[in-house]
């Protein structure tokens, strides 16, 4: 989602927004290293009070076109998002900016699914074993029989190379999920 978004800014020299919606887990502060006392936990808890200048506030700018609403830096939080509270923000969001990312953990809530239907694109990127192959799978099954009109989703395989011994060919993978992957990113064990 970080990649993409500063892509997107790249390419099109306009604003993204970054939603940093995993709660718990979230690194987007950590990737574009910044510090926030506010992020994205206080637009969602305080939905009726949210216009254009409060969410101002809230979201940080580490760099030219790219704003986040990170996640919190701590575990002593409630990860369940209210569907309501962040269709007032994505509202507000789409005003705001040409490009929005949502950076959505993994896992299958209510709140994900009526992100992932409201969503004008899905990438979806997943690693070449075989939990996430039938994860990806069941993922894009459900969505396109719900979204049969929408933009075909997006297959993104990450970390290539990174577990050999356990790895599926993409080929393998590919013909599996039966579509080709958008991108592959290659592992690479220097940056670790």
């Amino acid at each position: 989602a970080h990649n993409v978004s500063w892509s997107l800014a790249e390419l099109y020299d306009d604003d993204v927004i970054i939603l940093d919606l995993d709660l718990a887990f979230g690194t987007s502060s950590m990737t574009f290293n910044t510090e926030t006392q506010q992020g994205i936990m206080d637009a969602l808890e305080t939905p009726d009070r949210l216009d254009e200048v409060l969410l101002e506030r809230y979201m940080t700018e580490p760099i030219e076109h790219i704003k986040l609403l990170t996640a919190p830096d701590t575990l002593d939080i409630d990860p369940r998002i209210d569907i309501q509270s962040l269709e007032t923000l994505l509202e507000l969001v789409r005003r705001t900016a040409p490009f929005i990312v949502l950076d959505i953990p993994y896992g299958w809530s209510d709140w994900a699914q009526h992100a992932l239907m409201q969503a004008d694109e899905i990438v979806l990127t997943s690693t070449l074993d075989l939990v996430s192959l039938r994860d990806t799978k069941n993922i894009i099954d459900i969505l396109e029989s719900k979204r049969a009109n929408d933009a075909p989703i997006r297959l993104v395989i990450n970390n290539q190379g990174a577990y050999l011994k356990t790895e599926l060919s993409d080929k393998d993978f590919e013909t599996a999920m039966g579509r080709s992957a958008t991108l592959i990113i290659e592992h690479n064990p220097a940056l670790f």
